[in-house]
């Protein structure tokens, strides 16, 4: 991470990234348990929505991580994998 305005750069570790990417989807309405995994600039983030459609609650998930991102500002880019589950019907 890097301040824009003095230039100090201060490091975050993976683990601590996916905490706060997984907290950031699981502030989303309808999501129930969230877990992430950063493997170099790739971070996938799995979300499971007990309620709603999928492709929005993916489409939500994807902007509060995003939005996430941009407060770390991330020394180079990340770049996000969303996963939905739901639960399934017999």
């Amino acid at each position: 991470m890097q301040d824009r305005g003095t230039g100090i750069e201060t490091g975050l570790a993976r683990r601590g990234l996916d905490r706060a990417l997984a907290a950031a989807a699981g502030s989303v309405d309808g999501i129930t348990r969230t877990a992430a995994r950063t493997r170099g600039r790739r971070t996938t983030l799995t979300a499971h929505a007990a309620l709603g459609d999928p492709a929005e609650q993916r489409t939500a998930v994807r902007a509060a991580a995003t939005a996430r991102l941009t407060e770390l500002r991330t020394a180079r880019p990340q770049r996000l994998r969303i996963r939905i589950t739901t639960d399934r019907e017999n």
